[in-house]
């Protein structure tokens, strides 16, 4: 996944997903739009999220997502939608 840099939206909502986030994704700084909502993936919010500066876009609701924003996503000053609902955030 972090190969893909000039990748600038990435749409798997409602796929069936499990797993972990991909750290990786950190990679995609040119990624404006991320939508990962209503699947089963688990665990934190993975701190190298924080690079994807471009992004405009997160929906990672209805997931079983937990612990803590990471600071790091204060970098993220292109943010203005961000969708956590249905996780234990």
């Amino acid at each position: 996944w972090g190969q893909m840099t000039s990748l600038n939206q990435l749409d798997y909502g409602s796929n069936n997903l499990s797993g972990r986030l991909p750290s990786s994704f950190g990679q995609m700084t040119d990624l404006e739009l991320l939508y990962l909502f209503s699947n089963e993936l688990t665990g934190p919010l993975p701190v190298e999220w924080g690079r994807m500066t471009s992004l405009t876009e997160l929906d990672l609701s209805s997931n079983n997502l937990r612990g803590r924003l990471p600071s790091s996503y204060g970098q993220m000053t292109a943010l203005e939608i961000v969708s956590l609902f249905s996780n234990q955030l």
